[in-house]
Formats: C-alpha cells, structure tokens, sequence
C-alpha cells in the first residue's frame, strides 16, 4: 500500500466475496477491526487473514482519494496471494491550507464504566484517523462530572443546586 508519492501508508480496505459477504465477518472481528463498520485498516505490509475464495477487494482512504478495486484468488493454487495498491488521489486540500478532521469520535459509551476494556482504545482509533487520512482526530472519552460511577449504575443520581450567594 502506496500513497500518490510513493510512501507507504494506511488505508480503508472493503473486501468481498462472490456472494457479497463481507470479510472479516464483522461478526466475529476483534479490535482493531470493527463489527459495525465495513471495511478494516491496514498499514503497508500488513495483511487479513481470508479463506481460499474469490474476492474483491476495494481500498480509499478517505473522500480525497478515489476508490480502487482488485480481484484476489486466494488457495493452495495461490499460496503468495497479495495485492498492491497506489493510491491516487481527486483532490489535496491540505495543500491548498485545508485541514480534514473529525472532532467528535466516540471512544466508548457508558459500559466503560464498568468493564474498562469496553470501547475503543486510543492505538485502534489512530489506525482509523491514519486509514481516512485525517490530519486532526479528537477520541472523546466522557463521563459525569463528579458523579460517582456506582451512584449512577444503581440509578442514584444526586440533585445538584444552585448555591445562592
């Protein structure tokens, strides 16, 4: 996986079978891969475990670049199965003083509390924020201000008031 300049990279890659499944099965992907989302980042030389099949397999990294698309065989009759990818891109906005961000991405929801493991660690989102090629990306991590964690877990949250001076 190449950028335009010739530098390896991270991409966004969606790789489908013949009948259209989606692989890795998002039912049975572990993190950094998520189950709600189609495609899995790779960075230049890393790889996804496939079954022997056909696929295809369709790489961006964000609106910037245009979608490409390859066929893969993968078998004992294709023990090297690989592709390679240059990217290329429509547009450049940061060449031109334009930044791309997301300065909202959820980390995690409330479970998170409970099972620290929960949500989405920092080295996953990075994977994702380089895979989109975006140039600022803020993970949020939330929670009540002050509260403590097992008064909300049993459903006692405490009034606060206004303190008159």
């Amino acid at each position: 996986m190449r950028d335009i300049d010739g530098q390896p990279t991270s991409a966004a890659f969606v790789v489908k079978d013949r009948q259209q499944r989606i692989y890795p099965n998002p039912a049975r992907r572990l993190a950094p891969d998520f189950y709600f989302h189609d495609q899995v980042y790779r960075a230049d030389g890393e790889s996804i475990a496939l079954p022997p099949g056909e696929y295809d397999v369709t790489v961006t990294r964000g609106p910037e670049y245009l979608p490409q698309s390859q066929s893969l065989f993968v078998g004992p009759e294709y023990p090297d199965a690989k592709i390679d990818f240059t990217l290329a891109r429509w547009v450049h906005p940061a060449a031109r003083s334009w930044y791309s961000g997301d300065h909202h991405i959820h980390a995690a929801g409330c479970a998170h509390y409970e099972n620290p493991t929960e949500g989405v660690s920092p080295q996953d989102m990075m994977r994702h924020i380089l895979g989109e090629d975006l140039n600022v990306g803020c993970v949020l991590t939330w929670g009540p201000a002050g509260i403590p964690k097992n008064s909300i877990s049993k459903g006692k949250i405490p009034r606060y008031r206004r303190k008159t001076i």
